[in-house]
């Protein structure tokens, strides 16, 4: 990391972004500004940068909030222009500065600011995806979109049954079902174009095999996980995954009466524990290791969520090791 004069923090909206900064020297003297989330709005909030504080975006360390599309341009323009920052989720800087009272952009833009002046030490550098994972992520968004709206369509009708008459009942069911049909052709439609995307990239095509060759980790959980993991380079191992997916265990006791159960935390991307939970059950119908090992805890007494979540955990230890290796998983049971 170059050296460093400024600390900037930017709250991102839809419509603009606020800016804080803080001198490195005297973090209670600090500067504001509004600026429009463009790229003309960028370009003069580097330019009121320069006016006032003599110093180029090379030598600021810069944090913004994870929102989504809107943080995108941003994120692009800070890249073009070889600036260090860090995007960090909206929880763990509310949760690492103390208690707050109130809310506004300039409040919570200060206290970005604050965030990135205390643990400068601590993160890690964002980097961008590349431009196949941000299609990739859109892709997988919109497959997203249409499966809740295929189960909205589906409760909605068989909810209806037994509560209304009849003729209304299947009028409603028919036509439902036309729309799940439907629903159902671009689904596959999506999942062909999320194929030919990831085995028409050079980089993600060798990762996409690699992944895929555990059993019980499908196209969709292998996009997942090489979107998430940023081509398995965010997390430095499978561990930490593990705690983001929301399948490590974590101790809960204190002194001498609180003695918890150890268990997962439910800060996770429940999105991706869910994905895991289903290749879990996958792996078992056909990986005869992890069938095996299911049936023989199952047998010991274990609740069945527990071992599931220990197969989880198998996933994605094969996964990160096949990776790492550079050859595909081969199931052991194979050669005994």
């Amino acid at each position: 990391m170059k050296k460093i004069k400024l600390f900037i923090g930017i709250d991102v909206s839809k419509g603009w972004i606020d800016i804080a900064v803080i001198h490195y020297q005297n973090p209670y003297e600090y500067g504001y500004k509004r600026f429009s989330n463009t790229t003309e709005g960028f370009v003069d909030f580097l330019n009121w940068l320069e006016k006032n504080y003599t110093t180029n975006i090379e030598e600021c360390l810069v944090c913004l909030e994870h929102t989504g599309l809107y943080s995108m341009p941003i994120c692009v323009f800070l890249t073009e222009k070889n600036a260090q920052y860090v995007v960090e989720s909206a929880l763990q800087i509310k949760r690492s500065m103390g208690i707050t009272r109130g809310k506004s952009d300039k409040a919570d833009s200060k206290t970005i600011a604050r965030y990135i002046k205390l643990h400068k030490d601590d993160v890690r550098l964002y980097k961008m995806p590349c431009r196949t994972l941000i299609d990739l992520k859109a892709l997988l968004s919109f497959r997203e979109r249409l499966k809740k709206q295929k189960h909205a369509l589906k409760v909605a009708s068989k909810e209806l049954n037994g509560f209304t008459i009849q003729s209304t009942y299947e009028f409603v069911d028919e036509h439902s079902s036309e729309i799940i049909s439907i629903i159902n052709l671009k689904l596959k439609e999506i999942e062909k174009q999320i194929n030919q995307l990831m085995n028409s990239d050079k980089q993600l095509r060798p990762l996409f095999k690699l992944s895929t060759s555990v059993k019980g980790v499908n196209l969709i959980i292998s996009a997942y996980m090489i979107y998430y993991t940023n081509c398995f380079t965010r997390f430095e191992s499978w561990r930490k995954f593990s705690c983001y997916a929301g399948s490590a265990l974590f101790e809960y006791t204190s002194g001498k009466t609180i003695k918890g159960k150890t268990k997962v935390s439910h800060l996770a991307n429940k999105m991706m524990k869910a994905l895991l939970t289903n290749g879990a059950y996958s792996a078992i119908q056909h990986d005869r290791e992890l069938r095996n090992f299911f049936q023989r805890k199952i047998k010991q007494g274990k609740e069945e969520f527990f071992v599931i979540n220990i197969i989880r955990n198998k996933l994605i230890s094969r996964v990160f090791a096949a990776v790492k290796r550079g050859t595909p998983y081969v199931p052991i049971m194979n050669y005994c």
